[in-house]
């Protein structure tokens, strides 16, 4: 059974729940809880936020690539590390002596 979702009723009960916290903080019943509320929307939102260096994704990596290295160490920068000793130490990418001397003159061979 798929689960069709109306897109006006979704409207319509946001719209009544923004009307009803609106009306609740305006009384000044709400108006502690509904600033509370607030700030911890705000908090989640920040704690998963792409734009955010410290959110909970970056925090999880970085906390395992510290680790990892044995000290304070970020994903990136570790990953840095990593591919640039690989680069080093890679007999693939090193540069070959050449096997034979150009000098530019005609030797008759070709």
């Amino acid at each position: 059974m798929q689960l069709q979702v109306n897109a006006t009723a979704v409207v319509a009960v946001a719209g009544v729940a923004v009307a009803g916290l609106a009306l609740w903080k305006l009384s000044g019943v709400g108006g502690d809880v509904a600033a509370a509320v607030s700030d911890g929307v705000k908090s989640a939102a920040n704690a998963v936020s792409p734009l955010n260096n410290d959110n909970v994704f970056a925090a999880t990596a970085n906390a395992a690539a510290s680790a990892i290295a044995g000290r304070d160490e970020t994903l990136g920068g570790a990953l840095w590390e990593v591919d640039n000793w690989l680069w080093e130490h890679n007999p693939f990418t090193a540069q070959a002596a050449p096997a034979t001397v150009n000098t530019g003159q005609v030797t008759g061979s070709w």
